[in-house]
């Protein structure tokens, strides 16, 4: 974590990578965790790109600390069918954010995160 980040109590990251995230993680779940806490933040969100992979390891580390976790996914988005491959700029791919609120919202996250990893 650096020290330019903002210590407002009611501030609240909303957009982190940890190292479970495949192209640009550099947070550890722990640390994210234990600083948070330390800076008073009532919550912390992780959204890394494509999967949940961290999502039980952060939830057990944030509440741990009484801090609440916000388990997210950034995921990208395909014209038709995801099993097409169209060849784009590398900027003009479409990404969006994915949280969830209640039970049908998480199973909703949850299998759209999902469903690329299993083929066919």
């Amino acid at each position: 974590m650096t020290e330019s980040m903002p210590s407002d109590p009611r501030f609240v990251h909303l957009h982190l990578h940890t190292d479970y995230s495949l192209l640009d993680g550099a947070c550890e779940i722990k640390q994210l965790a234990e600083e948070a806490a330390r800076r008073g933040m009532p919550a912390v969100a992780v959204t890394d790109h494509g999967n949940l992979f961290a999502a039980q390891n952060f939830y057990h580390e944030a509440t741990s600390r009484n801090v609440k976790p916000i388990i997210g996914c950034e995921v990208y988005v395909a014209k038709g069918s995801r099993m097409t491959v169209e060849r784009t700029r590398p900027r003009a791919i479409p990404m969006a954010g994915a949280a969830a609120m209640g039970a049908t919202g998480t199973r909703a996250r949850d299998r759209g995160a999902t469903m690329p990893w299993n083929p066919g």
